[in-house]
């Protein structure tokens, strides 16, 4: 071949081979950028760390000032697998555990997996004692998770948290952050638990109080962001890359820890005397609405959330037996449909009408004023006045004293009321004295609250402001009236009628307290048994509902007992709830310094005889 043709041939193999290794380098090119923006995530999340900054949840207060509630300092242990996993950290803690150098222990365990393995085992040893876990448990989380940041500890201590610091410090044992945070603490955790309610282990609102203000008091976690080297250690902050949290507001109660010490102290002790299946009260202010006091039994532990947390006061309807003679004598006066000194004929026996009606009574009585109807707890009278007033004009009644809603008292899991706008005459007739209705404590105690407020009915209210930080505040909320439930003139001969029902005259005399006059009735309804589809006479609710002093009165208060199994006395409410309103009254007039306005050695009651008949 001649020096021509060569180097024709050698000129075309040399254009071949420049255009294939321009393509390799080419394509080398792509392949090192499009890795470069596929790991560029990763180098981000390894090199640049974000810290959640959380806001401090606002306290709640009782009237007086008293703190309810503290916020406790806890550490949070999170593992970064993506640093369990580093070859380095790994070497740099065993040859600091085994006295070898880092080369030495490459040497001994050439395999990555290997090497990570002796560390993971290792670190689970050795912090496993500051969680309180076995080191079985602690190697579980870090190698069965399959998030790149593993909680390991929610909640540790702050001096066991400084000792594990100080121990991986030591040790060199890298891969884990201790996040400081806080979580909810009761410093009395038996006392007010269905009134403040608990939060979550994320600290957010699950019942009572805690839940209904839950935007007020939660805040706004903040954020920092910082730049890492490869070991996790903070280098530097991130320019613009922090926001201050924004700490929960501070919530402020109607309650007054010192009456519900008295209210929580006289249940346990009836759940006791009256092996009670539950009990529960409140007390009400009646000029402002303002809820005092406000518990059950049994209750539950705020700390351990252990116990029972059903709120019988807010969210338990029940039959109110004879207590809502209170109110059916109520809307007749104001109707004015009779009098007090009305006469009406309760029979020496059984009542029966033409309407299907069959009305006992617990005694028969005979003719009597329509205030001595209710002060005896006459069915067959308190029925007979019913009547006239008619199911109409009735039930609208009981809808004025707040009877079929809510009361909107700011707890989570208000029950509403029942009052059935019913065709059937014998379902009328029960209603007129407490039963085929259904209400809550709260809502009895409300319409209570009106009889003792000139008939207006008060709207509950258990919070009474926001306030932030500095004690500024923020939002108000001041007593307010729901409407008129009865006339004045209704409402006070109601309140001289409801003297002589708790003397030594009516059904309520063991609810008096000594120099106070007391107003109020007792209630006793047979509970219902779905099993034999009619009233067990074995099971009863007990109340009473009443309000002192009854001349300018300041306390109303409303004791339901559940189901009490005891043989002693009968099970009434005259027998059962009246004694518990009495011991609840004696304390609460002398917590308020209230002056006797009786002699000591009078009848509470008595004085009013002549007026109420």
């Amino acid at each position: 071949m001649s020096a021509a043709g060569l180097q024709q041939r050698a000129l075309v193999a040399c254009v071949v081979l420049v255009t294939l290794l321009s393509a390799l380098s080419f394509r080398i090119i792509l392949l090192q950028l499009s890795q470069n923006e596929a790991r560029q995530p990763v180098e981000r999340r390894e090199y640049f760390k974000e810290y959640e900054l959380p806001a401090a949840r606002g306290h709640i207060f009782d009237r007086s000032g008293e703190r309810l509630t503290r916020n406790r300092e806890w550490t949070k242990v999170v593992a970064d697998k993506t640093h369990l996993r580093d070859e380095n950290i790994a070497a740099g803690a065993l040859a600091k555990a085994l006295s070898l150098s880092e080369k030495e222990i490459h040497r001994r365990f050439p395999e990555a997996e290997e090497l990570s393995g002796r560390y993971l085992h290792h670190l689970s040893q050795g912090i496993a004692p500051f969680l309180g876990q076995s080191a079985g448990q602690v190697h579980a989380l870090f190698t069965e998770s399959p998030k790149n940041d593993i909680l390991v500890a929610r909640r540790l201590e702050v001096e066991v948290a400084r000792n594990l610091e100080d121990y991986l410090r030591e040790n060199s044992l890298r891969g884990l952050r201790l996040e400081k945070t806080k979580r909810r603490f009761y410093p009395s955790p038996q006392r007010l638990t269905h009134v403040l309610g608990y939060t979550n282990a994320e600290e957010v609102g699950q019942a009572g109080v805690e839940k209904a203000m839950d935007d007020w008091l939660a805040g706004e976690d903040g954020w920092r962001r910082v730049e890492c080297d490869r070991y996790g250690r903070e280098v530097a902050p991130v320019e613009g890359g922090f926001q201050a949290p924004q700490h929960g507001h501070d919530v402020h109660l109607s309650i007054s820890m010192g009456l519900q010490n008295i209210v929580e102290r006289e249940l346990e002790r009836a759940m006791v005397e009256f092996a009670a299946v539950r009990a529960s009260a409140v007390l009400l202010e009646p000029s402002t609405g303002d809820i005092l006091a406000l518990a059950n039994r049994p209750h539950f532990d705020l700390n351990e959330r252990r116990g029972n947390f059903y709120n019988l006061a807010v969210s338990g309807h029940f039959e109110p037996g004879s207590t809502i003679k209170i109110l059916t004598i109520a809307a007749a006066l104001d109707a004015g449909v009779c009098t007090l000194r009305d006469v009406v004929d309760c029979g020496t026996g059984p009542y029966r009408d033409n309407r299907g009606v069959l009305v006992h009574d617990h005694r028969y009585f005979g003719k009597m004023t329509v205030a001595e109807v209710l002060a005896n707890s006459s069915n067959i009278g308190t029925y007979k006045v019913g009547r006239q007033l008619g199911l109409r004009r009735f039930r609208e009644s009981l809808l004025r004293f707040g009877l079929d809603q809510r009361t909107g008292v700011r707890l989570s899991v208000e029950a509403k009321g029942l009052v059935r706008a019913t065709p059937n005459a014998v379902e009328f007739a029960s209603m007129t004295y407490g039963y085929a209705l259904h209400l809550t404590p709260l809502q009895l105690a409300t319409a209570v609250a009106a009889i003792a407020n000139e008939g207006e009915l008060p709207r509950p209210r258990l919070v009474t402001e926001i306030t932030d930080l500095e004690g500024r505040k923020v939002q108000a909320f001041p007593p307010s009236v729901r409407g008129r439930a009865c006339s004045p003139r209704a409402a006070a001969d109601i309140r001289k009628v409801l003297q002589l029902a708790a003397s030594e005259e009516g059904t309520g005399q063991q609810a008096q307290v000594a120099g106070h006059a007391v107003a109020g009735k007792t209630g006793t309804a047979w509970k219902y048994d779905e099993k034999i589809k009619d009233y067990d006479r074995t099971r009863a609710v007990c109340s009473f509902a009443g309000f002192l002093p009854a001349e300018d009165p300041r306390v109303v208060c409303v004791v339901v007992i559940d189901d009490p199994q005891t043989t002693e006395v009968a099970r009434s409410g005259g027998s059962i709830a009246a004694p518990v309103f009495s011991r609840i009254g004696a304390q609460a007039m002398q917590y308020l310094n209230v002056t006797p306005s009786l002699p000591l050695a009078e009848e509470p009651g008595a004085a009013v005889e002549v007026t109420a008949r």
